[in-house]
């Protein structure tokens, strides 16, 4: 007779499983409930039964095995799996240890290489070392020549001393001489060019001056022709000539004058523009000039007062044709000077 006792649970129980059952007892039908709980690895079981037979009792003990028997299938499921695992992680571990095998034995190539090539270069530093001792060798010998010639070479030199020292006195004599002579003929010299640089600049004067009259001298010969032929008699001698398009510039004379010139130029005879580089802005830069004079239709370069740098530089961009200007040369000074040159080279035109 089976009769389990009914204790209260230490833990959380959770049924896994509820059935009822029917067990037939001689001619008595008995109906009973097994349940069973689950604390940790033991199993307890509550049997609430009117019967007490055989027959229950084996069905209980049947029950227990099966729970032990599903427990051991399922521990043993676990460790097949935990076992594959193992397996796998073997697996990868036999490849790393190939892979590392591999590598090392790799290495040990490559340092068997490396060795090799240690010993070559080895033996072609010793054989070097062999060639630079012979080297050495042969360079002390020259040495000893050389520290024996140079020796030798000393004691000329000692002679050679000796001897000049003995002509001491009448070689500072014979070149404070050469001296004296070089800075007289020196002194010569630099006056003689002197006086050619001056001849040069006074010739080179004159010659702008020459060019100058003889441009001037082709333009009052061109204008009278001109005057001649349109018979400029017949003309209103009180009609004034109309100087609104020309445009013109004054190249060298005083700033002032030229300032003079300029406002004089524009406002009371009605040219157009009146451009104006005085003598003092002879460092001007071409590529200024050329802006500056580009659109202007006469340049009257004054020759009595000008560098002959500033004209050069206005006679090279016209000879490049970079200026459409005709560049006439007057020889009259200051302001009223100026404006008179320009107004009747006009009127002459006109």
């Amino acid at each position: 007779m089976l009769n389990p006792t009914l204790r209260k649970p230490q833990f959380n129980w959770k049924p896994l499983t509820t059935k009822p059952v029917l067990f037939a007892s001689g001619s008595i039908l008995t109906a009973f409930t097994l349940f069973a709980f689950v604390q940790g690895d033991r199993v307890q079981r509550l049997v609430i039964a009117t019967a007490s037979t055989p027959a229950i009792a084996s069905f209980f003990i049947l029950g227990h095995h099966k729970g032990k028997i599903d427990q051991l299938n399922h521990s043993k499921q676990q460790a097949e799996q935990q076992l594959q695992e193992k397996q796998k992680e073997l697996q990868q571990l036999k490849g790393v240890l190939k892979y590392k095998e591999q590598t090392y034995q790799a290495r040990e190539a490559s340092l068997t290489q490396q060795n090799n090539q240690l010993l070559e270069r080895n033996e072609d530093l010793e054989q070097q070392l062999q060639d630079h001792q012979q080297e050495l060798f042969q360079l002390q010998f020259k040495l000893t020549q050389q520290k024996q010639a140079y020796n030798n070479l000393q004691h000329t030199y000692q002679q050679m001393e000796n001897w000049f020292t003995e002509q001491n006195d009448e070689l500072l004599q014979s070149k404070n001489e050469l001296e004296q002579n070089f800075k007289q003929q020196e002194t010569a010299y630099i006056q003689e060019i002197e006086k050619l640089e001056h001849n040069n600049q006074q010739l080179e004067q004159n010659c702008i001056q020459l060019e100058a009259k003889i441009q001037q001298l082709h333009q009052e010969n061109n204008a009278l022709k001109i005057a001649k032929e349109t018979k400029l008699s017949n003309k209103n001698p009180s009609q004034s000539p109309s100087f609104e398009d020309l445009k013109v510039a004054l190249i060298g004379g005083h700033p002032r004058a030229c300032e003079r010139a300029q406002n004089e130029l524009e406002n009371e005879y009605g040219f157009q523009e009146c451009h104006i580089i005085p003598n003092d802005d002879n460092k001007i830069s071409v590529n200024r000039i050329e802006s500056k004079l580009k659109e202007t239709d006469q340049i009257f370069i004054i020759t009595g007062y000008n560098q002959h740098t500033l004209s050069k530089k206005v006679n090279e961009l016209k000879n490049t044709g970079k200026l459409k200007g005709t560049i006439i040369y007057i020889t009259k000074r200051g302001s009223r000077g100026m404006v008179k040159a320009i107004v009747e080279q006009n009127q002459l035109f006109s």
